[in-house]
């Protein structure tokens, strides 16, 4: 596992960057997490990644041209949610979901071996994919 955050955060929204003791500054939260786990048969890992954008309706398509493959847009994972068609090999599954909440973005990136956990019912993106995305924009609510 692996966490970062960055560097320096920049100023608080809406304030300069006077901090008041009874603000919650909510870009000291922006992070990067990775979690790998390799097994005999094969690698799994789960990539997110959380920032605060000051204007939202600048920052964000720079968020969705991480995307190097077609969109999907997705209902009722936080604002403007889409998946990313990604390139999969014959081994490995690689699912991303772009998406933002209020004035946070986030970008969830899982790639695993494929099997039973890849989508059955016709949905491109795996209930494990989609049950992730949600509860990082539940938690960013």
């Amino acid at each position: 596992m692996t966490v970062s955050q960055p560097v320096d955060p920049g100023p608080v929204k809406g304030v300069g960057t006077a901090m008041y003791p009874d603000q919650l500054r909510m870009d000291r939260f922006d992070v990067t997490c990775e979690f790998h786990r390799k097994t005999d048969s094969a690698d799994y890992s789960l990539h997110i990644v959380v920032k605060t954008m000051n204007d939202f309706s600048k920052e964000f398509p720079a968020f969705l041209a991480q995307c190097t493959g077609t969109t999907t847009a997705l209902r009722g994972i936080g604002n403007e949610a889409v998946q990313c068609a990604m390139k999969n090999d014959s081994d490995m599954l690689h699912e991303q979901v772009i998406a933002r909440v209020r004035d946070r973005a986030f970008v969830l990136t899982i790639s695993r071996a494929r099997g039973p956990q890849a989508a059955a019912d016709g949905n491109p993106l795996s209930n494990e994919t989609r049950n992730t995305a949600e509860q990082i924009a539940g938690s960013l609510f």
